[in-house]
C-alpha cells in the first residue's frame, strides 16, 4: 500500500528531509489515516501549598527618593534585589528555613515620620503535612533577633518598632 509505503519512509508522517511534518497531514489519492496517539505516562506531582506573610521594616539610612516608587528604575531594582538577598540569609537561619521559599519586595515608601525608607515585602513558604504551622509571634520574635534587637539588617541600620511580621 503506497500510504504505508510513504508513512515508514517518513518516520511515520514525521520528517520528510529537513522539514518537520503534522502527523495527519498524509494523503494518498484522497485517503489518511489518523495517527494512533499514545497517552503518555502521567505522574502526579504532589501539590505544593504555600502560605504568604508579610513583612515591613523601616530603613533609617536609606533616604527615600521618588526613583524608589518607579519599579523599572536602577535604583529601585537593586534596592530589592539587596534587601531581598538579605531577606533570603536571614529566613536560611531562622526556624522556618526548611518551610522558606522567598520573599518579594511590594514597594518603598516614605519612612513613618523619619527620614528613613520602609518598604514592603511579601515571603512564601511551603504549607504542607510536614511543615510547622506558621506563627507570626515567633517568626517576629526570631526577625527582631537575626537583626540584632531591631537595629540592623545587613548594611541597613534599622528604625526601632519599624518591624511588622503579618501586622504583629
Amino acid at each position: 500500500n503506497a500510504y504505508h509505503e510513504v508513512s515508514q519512509a517518513t518516520k511515520s508522517v514525521t520528517l520528510l528531509g529537513p522539514y518537520i511534518l503534522q502527523p495527519d497531514s498524509l494523503y494518498v489519492n484522497g485517503y489518511n489515516e489518523k495517527p494512533m496517539v499514545t497517552p503518555s505516562p502521567t505522574t502526579l506531582q504532589p501539590l505544593v501549598v504555600t502560605q504568604q506573610f508579610t513583612v515591613n521594616m523601616t530603613l533609617n539610612n536609606l533616604l527615600f527618593a521618588p526613583e524608589l516608587n518607579d519599579t523599572s528604575s536602577r535604583l529601585y531594582n537593586s534596592t530589592a534585589t539587596n534587601i531581598t538577598h538579605l531577606l533570603d540569609q536571614m529566613f536560611a537561619s531562622s526556624s522556618i528555613n526548611v518551610s522558606y521559599i522567598s520573599c518579594q519586595i511590594q514597594g518603598f515608601r516614605s519612612g513613618d515620620g523619619t527620614v528613613g525608607t520602609t518598604f514592603d515585602a511579601v515571603c512564601w513558604i511551603r504549607n504542607d503535612s510536614t511543615s510547622p504551622p506558621f506563627d507570626r509571634v515567633k517568626v517576629y520574635r526570631e526577625v527582631g533577633q537575626l537583626t540584632l534587637n531591631i537595629t540592623k539588617l545587613g548594611p541597613y541600620i534599622l528604625q526601632p518598632y519599624s518591624l511588622f511580621v503579618n501586622g504583629y
